[in-house]
């Protein structure tokens, strides 16, 4: 799913809610709270929550309180984000290949090919390729930092297993033009296409419910429809196709997300009992597929040009795995309905 950055420097406020009842603050702040609205990176290590609430930069209901404190429904807590650390973190240039879809002076987008991490911090440790690796060699450098030393030209992002139409940042103006859009929820649209397990009741509808951090397993987002929980969440969706092979149930669907919230598309459709083929960590049934990745990709892209006001749209190619398992369903499909 697509999600927006988060600048470094600000103030910001939060509500406990009630699934948090109870909770150590230090434990939540690290899972949830600014952590949680940086779109699955971390902005705060454990270490640094510690200090902030020993020096008073995160108060309770105006006070100042132990790590320690337990949590309590409906509290008021401000949490002042620290600066960006001044050191430079050295971004190696890559020599891999990139589908360049688009590029001005200002922006571009490109193709995120399936199982590449964004930066550090979304995929796995031992990782030393990433996306942004890959930038900086295919645009020499010219890439905007306000996302940060380590996320230069990154404005938004995909799930690493996602693939798709990405918009890049060149100039800090097109990264403010494109932070504003994203934030504003206006002057662009993405839409998504996944394969999920099933036959949706309702061959169209919406979804609206808060989504937020597990409060036990961090790496996992539920929803809930707690209004003091998480982030406020709204994804549309429209069944293209439906597939019957033997017993099992599949379904095409196309989505388009109003918000960019962690994993968004993939709790939404696990939400309605029909999660995403080859989606391991919000489906119990993945272990049957062999597939690289889930069957999940960013589809179209449009928007206006912050700058030059054009209208862009972009219409990206299944990946191979995707494009396969879908013919596959087509090819075997004994669905007479569809």
């Amino acid at each position: 799913d697509a999600r927006v950055e988060m600048e470094a420097g600000q103030t910001l406020e939060y509500t406990i809610p009630k699934l948090a009842q109870s909770i150590r603050l230090d434990k939540w702040l690290l899972e949830e709270g600014p952590n949680g609205s940086a779109a699955g990176q971390r902005i705060l290590s454990r270490t640094q929550i510690v200090k902030l609430i020993d020096s008073g930069g995160i108060r309770v209901n105006g006070s100042v309180v132990k790590k320690s404190y337990k949590a309590k429904s409906g509290d008021k807590v401000v949490v002042s984000i620290p600066e960006a650390k001044p050191e430079k973190v050295e971004i190696v240039p890559a020599d891999v290949p990139l589908k360049i879809l688009y590029q001005d002076n200002d922006l571009a987008v490109i193709y995120k090919d399936p199982g590449v991490a964004v930066h550090r911090g979304e995929g796995e440790a031992t990782e030393d390729v990433f996306l942004v690796n890959i930038l900086k060699h295919h645009f020499q450098g010219n890439l905007s930092l306000k996302g940060g030393d380590e996320r230069p030209g990154i404005v938004h992002r995909l799930d690493k297993d996602t693939s798709g139409a990405m918009i890049v940042c060149k100039t800090d103006a097109g990264w403010n033009g494109v932070h504003e859009m994203l934030k504003q929820r206006r002057d662009i649209s993405k839409q998504y296409h996944c394969i999920v397990l099933g036959r949706l009741k309702e061959k169209s509808g919406e979804i609206k419910s808060r989504i937020g951090r597990h409060p036990k397993q961090g790496h996992k987002m539920i929803t809930s429809e707690d209004p003091l929980f998480g982030k406020d969440a709204h994804t549309d969706y429209v069944v293209l196709e439906e597939f019957k092979i033997g017993n099992n149930f599949y379904s095409l669907v196309n989505v388009k997300i109003h918000t960019g919230r962690t994993h968004q598309i993939r709790v939404h459709m696990a939400s309605l009992q029909h999660p995403i083929v080859g989606d391991g960590l919000y489906s119990t049934k993945h272990g049957r597929f062999s597939l690289p990745h889930l069957l999940l990709v960013s589809k179209t892209l449009k928007f206006t040009h912050p700058i030059t006001k054009q209208e862009l749209a972009f219409d990206v190619d299944y990946p191979p795995h995707f494009d396969k398992f879908l013919r596959d369903l087509r090819g075997q499909n004994d669905d007479e309905t569809t």
